[in-house]
């Protein structure tokens, strides 16, 4: 030893040693601006820097023992060093944490057992040996970007419990987008109240949510839309949600309970929006059950809808404030200071493209694609118009039933109305008035229906092929959402499709999100999911349309969020009979033509759902982001999570989840959301 003091006090390393001095006692006066000085790097073992390195840390007692929690007591948290040689910050994340007793520790036990009658806390008062792995760093005083950690850190580096805003710095956490949550470990909310958000620009590369039924998918959905609607910036998109079971029109709501005190700094500006554009897609059976007259307007809907749906969130009798029509018809009901804008939502066929319509009906073979495409495109060029579902799939009945007889009695005529009109709704033809000879826009019913038939006849096709198509026809027809039609007096027409760009255009003025109400849709096919189906399809083709046709006008439009919770009953797995293997094969082109142009014009899908084992293939391909909360184990063989997540997902506790994407530096970062911030009723959170 006394080489090595003569080296430092009077031989060439005297500068040496007052430079290594000084750089200390900065790193040290540094680390103190950072944080809580909680130990330092240990100087009895080997520091390592590269691939897997992990840096040992001591923590004397008098630190360790101060509080009952911080990260000195718990895996997963955040510390930070400071390199005195660089003056360069690393943050660290703990891995493992090992205590050790100090009889243990050098080699003295009692007389006769190891176990005494009462404890000795004065052997508890040993160092602490903290392991952790070096995730990134900065230079001094945090003054350029984190990089990934590279730099030696030296033995007895100063290290620190880093503020809530130097480890946000040091994470690099997105400062603007849609808020998530806020940063957590394993066992929950860091200190601090730290918000983890999603930038919007993600949405656009799409996004999957994964957690098991109350694992709190629809929390973090419904508190991401009222986080987006409280920003006032521009760049938030509009937000669309598929609503199988009415949680988002919810959303103007304020929740019966407040926001607790861990998540106040990152929610304090977070607020319900003022109202919700309700889509709510028309069937048959709803015009009949709401009354009215769906000739004269929907007047009749707008206060069924209020009064069986609005009024038992809103704890009163809404108001029907006002209602419009043209070319977006809409009820504007009021609750309070709440506001539901209720648009009748309907598809016309008639005014679609062939390949729109065969969207609607995934599945069909070649030859029942090619006899649709050639029926509707001959009735085209007779009557200027493509013809409506209903009249197409009476035409085929008949021509069913003619082949069967071996003749076409002239009764056959009749029985092909009468399959018409078992799809229109309305008070009816007016008196004298036959259904044979109500108006079509030109043409009667009876010659619609004649002319289709007549096609077919000269079409020739085989009795397999019909079958088939008019098999799909018919089932898409039974939901009542497609074409439904009304008489009204001496004329019947179809109900009119409103354009995403009217919808979309309004919710944007208003700052309102739009929401798919689809249970009544789903009520009116009897509980299935045919119907939801066919809403959420022809959305998702229109919604690209109306971008493409802006995109070709050069025309700036709204980026748009769509949200489609229980996603597995949208786009299922290429399963069962082959027929419905093709059509889920057809739907996932379909959703992949989506999420490829949606991305270059603006449109992000976030698909939510409990069982990623049945959700099609290609949404995990597209998802660039994947947010996942309490999952099965069984259920994450397909989502190739990093090791230690794997391994703590299936443990972890509500609202919590782990956020993988490369809007965060480290790959992925853990974060909580709060109960709802707005109204959500849960009937299972109440057992």
């Amino acid at each position: 030893m006394s080489g090595l003091h003569d080296f430092f006090s009077r031989g060439p390393g005297r500068g040496l040693l007052e430079g290594v001095s000084r750089a200390y006692r900065e790193a040290y006066e540094e680390a103190a601006g950072l944080g809580r000085v909680v130990g330092r790097v240990t100087r009895y073992n080997p520091v390592s820097t590269g691939a897997g390195a992990r840096v040992l840390i001591e923590v004397p007692p008098e630190n360790y023992f101060r509080g009952g929690t911080g990260p000195v007591h718990r895996v997963g948290d955040y510390l930070a060093s400071v390199d005195p040689k660089t003056g360069r910050v690393v943050l660290l994340r703990v891995t493992r944490i090992e205590r050790q007793d100090l009889l243990s520790m050098i080699g003295a036990e009692p007389p006769v057992s190891g176990y005494a009658s009462d404890p000795d806390p004065s052997a508890a008062a040993t160092r602490t040996l903290i392991e952790a792995e070096p995730l990134v760093e900065a230079p001094r005083r945090l003054e350029g970007e984190p990089v990934p950690a590279s730099t030696s850190i030296e033995p007895q580096a100063p290290v620190v419990e880093p503020r809530p805003e130097v480890l946000e710095r040091l994470l690099s956490l997105p400062e603007r987008g849609a808020l998530l949550g806020v940063l957590a470990g394993p066992w929950g909310p860091v200190e601090g109240g730290i918000p983890v958000r999603l930038p919007y620009k993600a949405f656009l590369q799409h996004v999957l949510v994964v957690g098991t039924t109350g694992s709190g998918k629809t929390t973090l959905a419904k508190n991401m839309v009222a986080s987006i609607y409280s920003d006032t910036s521009e760049s938030r998109p509009v937000v669309v949600a598929l609503d199988l079971n009415q949680d988002y029109i919810q959303l103007p709501f304020p929740a019966e309970s407040g926001v607790p005190g861990w998540a106040k700094r990152a929610y304090s500006r977070v607020r319900p929006p003022g109202g919700v554009v309700a889509v709510v897609p028309v069937s048959r059976d709803m015009l009949e059950e709401a009354g009215g007259d769906p000739c004269r307007g929907y007047r009749g809907l707008y206060e069924w809808y209020a009064e069986r749906f609005i009024e038992p969130l809103a704890g009163g009798r809404p108001v029907l404030e006002s209602e419009a029509g043209g070319r977006l018809a809409r009820g504007v009901v009021r609750a309070g200071d709440r506001r539901v804008v209720i648009v009748p939502y309907s598809i016309d066929t008639g005014s679609s493209r062939t390949e729109e319509v065969l969207g609607l009906v995934p599945g069909l073979t070649l030859l029942a694609r090619e006899l649709l495409r050639r029926a509707r495109w001959r009735y085209y060029k007779e009557h200027g118009r493509f013809p409506a579902l209903p009249l197409i799939a009476a035409a085929l009945l008949g021509y069913l039933e003619s082949g069967r007889r071996r003749e076409a009695p002239e009764s056959l005529v009749e029985e092909m109305l009468e399959t018409v009109m078992e799809y229109t709704a309305g008070p009816g033809p007016a008196e004298g008035v036959s259904p044979d000879s109500l108006d079509l826009g030109g043409v009667t019913l009876g010659e619609a229906v004649e002319s289709l038939y007549g096609t077919l006849r000269r079409l020739v096709p085989s009795e397999k092929t019909v079958e088939a198509l008019y098999r799909r026809l018919a089932g898409l027809l039974e939901g009542g959402l497609v074409d439904v039609m009304v008489a009204c007096g001496r004329s019947a027409r179809v109900l009119g499709e409103p354009g995403w760009s009217d919808i979309i255009g309004l919710a944007g003025d208003l700052g309102y999100p739009v929401v798919i109400d689809l249970k009544p849709a789903s009520e009116s096919s009897m509980g299935g999911y045919e119907g939801p189906r066919t809403v959420a399809y022809r959305m998702l083709q229109k919604l690209i349309s109306w971008k493409q046709s802006a995109y070709a006008r050069r025309e700036r439009t709204r980026p748009v969020l769509v949200l489609i919770d229980e996603a597995h009953q949208f786009f299922p797995q290429e399963r069962g009979p082959r027929e419905e293997q093709e059509a889920n094969r057809q739907v996932a082109s379909m959703i992949s033509r989506v999420a490829r142009l949606g991305r270059a014009r603006g449109v992000g899908l976030m698909f939510a759902t409990h069982s990623p084992r049945d959700l099609h293939d290609i949404i995990l391909q597209l998802a660039n982001t994947k947010i996942i909360l309490r999952t099965e184990r069984g259920q994450l063989e397909r989502l190739q999570l990093p090791q230690d997540l794997a391994a703590s997902v299936p443990r972890m506790p509500d609202r919590m989840m782990a956020v993988l994407g490369h809007s965060y530096r480290e790959g992925y970062v853990l974060a909580v959301t709060p109960p709802p911030v707005v109204r959500h009723y849960d009937v299972s959170a109440s057992l």
